[in-house]
């Protein structure tokens, strides 16, 4: 049985990999929240000791990590003032790559088992010109040269991954977004 821990489960791009995950009878899927239920891991990928929880509520250990989380902030940089453009980056670029770092040196958090993965969520934003996408942009490039350049030899054949989806169906719903091409 291979275990998985989907970090961001609740989100449009978490809930439907926890679904397709669960369809798979040799995988073990555990969800990660900010706000868990009783069954569920509870986490906040902005708070070290949250991070640091993780080997206790995971004593068994997990095989992969998939981070389907962290917010950006959408709008034009003429929006954004010093600390709402340092928020931006904190909330997705700073906690998800601070969680991967702790995941991947094995010394802070120890859940992640030697030869295991991470997988992240990026976008298509970090390729993509938008005038709307400074703040986006920025996360999901940063978050893709982070698996560029740090996922070459990690320690303990750890591997780590981006994959950057086109706009998600869910979310352009929520947006009021045209739905062709999701």
């Amino acid at each position: 049985m291979v275990a998985v821990l989907v970090v961001g489960s609740s989100g449009n791009i978490g809930a439907a990999l926890v679904a397709a995950l669960r369809q798979c009878a040799d995988v073990q899927v555990l969800e990660a929240r900010r706000h868990a239920s009783q069954d569920g891991i509870k986490l906040d990928i902005h708070d070290i000791d949250s991070i640091r929880t993780l080997d206790k509520q995971l004593p068994a250990g997990v095989d992969h990590v998939v981070v389907c989380c962290g917010a950006s902030t959408f709008g034009p940089l003429s929006s954004f003032d010093a600390e709402s453009w340092a928020l931006n980056c904190t909330n997705k670029l700073i906690s998800v790559s601070r969680l991967v770092v702790m995941l991947a040196n094995g010394t802070e958090v120890r859940c992640l088992k030697d030869g295991g993965s991470i997988t992240l969520t990026c976008g298509q934003s970090s390729r993509t010109i938008n005038k709307m996408w400074p703040g986006i942009a920025v996360n999901n490039a940063g978050l893709e040269a982070l698996v560029k350049n740090a996922g070459i030899g990690l320690p303990r054949g750890i591997r780590c991954n981006a994959v950057s989806p086109a706009l998600v169906r869910e979310t352009a719903i929520k947006a009021g977004l045209p739905l062709e091409n999701t």
